[in-house]
Order: structure tokens, then C-alpha cells, then sequence
């Protein structure tokens, strides 16, 4: 069972998702990519103990939501193709996309070429 609720902390607007379970014996406060806030916690807890956490950990769950957010800025979406750039093991290398059709089947293989920079 879950629902959806909100807080108010100055004057931002926390909205966050509450999931009990019989199994949990603690709260989880979870933040994932879309700064989506999942608040997992026992079945028993009532509605106001939540509230109180959630409004206690508000100044943890905005710090991540900006770090998430300025993280998705520096890291844009990738599109995948020819001559893009991608970061690995410390350095930037060119993606190389080949198409290779083999008894009537089109394989994708795509390859981390060409170190940029040194």
C-alpha cells in the first residue's frame, strides 16, 4: 500500500510517497533520479511519527534533490550516436556505431573509440 503526501519546509514543497510493509522494522528515506522521495516504513508507524522524520531528514532531502538535479544537468542525456563523447575510467572517448546485418538480423555494436585529449 502506498500514498502520496507533502510537507512544507520554508518554502519549498516536499512530496513524498509512503510505503509500509509488514516486513520493515526501520524508516528508509529513498531520493531515485527523477527526485522522487520514497518514504518505506513499518506497518504499525502512525501518519504523525512519518510526518515527524520526514520533516526532521527535509534539510538531507533537499541537499540530495540539488545535488541530483545539478548532476543530471552536467550529464545530459545521451543520444548514442556516431562521434559522441562518453566518459570512462577517468577519460573522455569517441562512441563508434556500426550496423552489421547478419542472415537477416541488424546487430548494433558500438564502440568506445579514440581517446580525446591525452
Amino acid at each position: 500500500m502506498s500514498e502520496m503526501k507533502h510537507i512544507q519546509y520554508g518554502n519549498r514543497n516536499i512530496n513524498f510517497q509512503i510505503v509500509r510493509s509488514n516486513r520493515r522494522k526501520t524508516v528508509g528515506i529513498y531520493i531515485d533520479p527523477g527526485r522522487d522521495v520514497v518514504v518505506r516504513c513499518p506497518q504499525f508507524l502512525r501518519f504523525d511519527e512519518i510526518l515527524e522524520i520526514v520533516r526532521k531528514r527535509a534539510q538531507w532531502i533537499i541537499e540530495k534533490q540539488e545535488i541530483i538535479k545539478k548532476h543530471s544537468q552536467l550529464n545530459p542525456f545521451k543520444e548514442f550516436v556516431n562521434g559522441e563523447a562518453f566518459p570512462y575510467l577517468g577519460r573522455q572517448y569517441r562512441l563508434k556505431v556500426r550496423i552489421i546485418k547478419d542472415s537477416g538480423v541488424a546487430v548494433l555494436i558500438m564502440e568506445l573509440s579514440g581517446l580525446i585529449g591525452r
